[in-house]
């Protein structure tokens, strides 16, 4: 009798390791991919300032020096050749001119002056014609996708436009310029330090030419001399700056911006008779003002404020429509 309940005991042992060896083997073939969760990872684009060749995409730099040899008026002028790029006219002088990089479309290349993103807000497109390469420290060039960073309009790349700072000492610049038909250009820079702590920006360019050249019209029986319509342009620029040192470690600064350009636009020339009455008017202003708090050396706070304003009028005999933004 006591052999057969040892019997019985050891038997229900066996049945207990049994089971717990098939269980053990059941929940590790249920747990054969497991899941393993970590902290949430975020992706922030950031804006600090970098070494070049620690960035990510191609970037090319166009220094002052570089930009004072060049024999062009405008940014679109300093930016014609650069590789990668591709720069569309739509006339002479005076004339809408765009940018598109990497093979994207005009309005995926955003363009920045001190940051500042002077793209349409109505099309996305920005006209390099009329931004004057009168006090630009630098451009800088990112080719490549930076939607993170700025959103759709930067697919293509990046153009940002460093105007200078405020001189340390006085200086001063006026000149003039005069050019077959009618082109006329004057400009007038200054920029003085007024006070140890107080220094101030200026320069005011202005262009204008009736592009009235001439040329023969063949209607297939005679031949007659016109001049072309439609051609003449009016371009105004002014920028300007205001830095403000308060103390060693807290100062201020004040940027304006602004662009006016009043074009015609040519028609095609179909008769003797060409009446082109189109224009092509914009107006774009934007002011910055910010302040900087230097805690160290190492270590400041900076807090930007902007305002942009834009006005795009286009004006024809047959088709009338006026886009504004600001």
């Amino acid at each position: 009798m006591l052999d057969f309940r040892l019997h019985i005991t050891d038997f229900g042992l066996l049945i207990i390791v049994i089971t717990f060896c098939t269980s053990l083997l059941f929940s590790q073939e249920l747990d054969s991919a497991k899941t393993y969760r970590f902290d949430d990872v975020l992706v922030t684009g950031t804006r600090n300032e970098m070494l070049s060749k620690k960035l990510p995409s191609s970037v090319s730099v166009i220094l002052s020096s570089q930009i004072e040899k060049n024999v062009g008026t405008s940014i679109a002028s300093v930016l014609n050749g650069v590789s990668g790029m591709f720069l569309k006219s739509y006339g002479g002088n005076g004339s809408l001119q765009t940018i598109s990089l990497r093979g994207m479309s005009a309005e995926h290349t955003l363009i920045l002056v001190d940051g500042i993103r002077v793209s349409s807000f109505q099309n996305g497109l920005s006209d390099v014609g009329i931004i004057s390469s009168s006090n630009i420290e630098r451009v800088e060039i990112m080719k490549g996708g930076n939607s993170a960073l700025y959103g759709a309009d930067a697919i293509g790349g990046i153009v940002n436009v460093v105007t200078k700072k405020t001189a340390e000492h006085f200086e001063g610049k006026i000149s003039s310029s005069f050019g077959s038909y009618g082109y006329k250009a004057y400009e007038f820079g200054l920029s003085k330090k007024i006070f140890s702590d107080l220094s101030l920006r200026t320069n005011i360019r202005k262009e204008s030419g009736d592009g009235k050249y001439r040329f023969y019209f063949d209607d297939g029986k005679t031949k007659t001399l016109l001049h072309r319509n439609g051609g003449d342009f009016s371009l105004l620029f002014i920028d300007g700056r205001m830095d403000w040192k308060i103390n060693d470690n807290f100062s201020s600064f004040t940027t304006l911006n602004m662009e006016t350009a009043k074009r015609g636009v040519p028609n095609a020339v179909t008769s003797t008779s060409d009446l082109s009455k189109t224009r092509l008017n914009d107006n774009d202003i934007r002011t910055r003002f910010g302040f900087e708090w230097k805690h160290n050396a190492v270590f400041s706070t900076k807090l930007n404020s902007t305002i942009h304003y834009g006005e795009e009028t286009y004006d024809n005999p047959f088709i009338s429509s006026r886009d504004n933004y600001n």
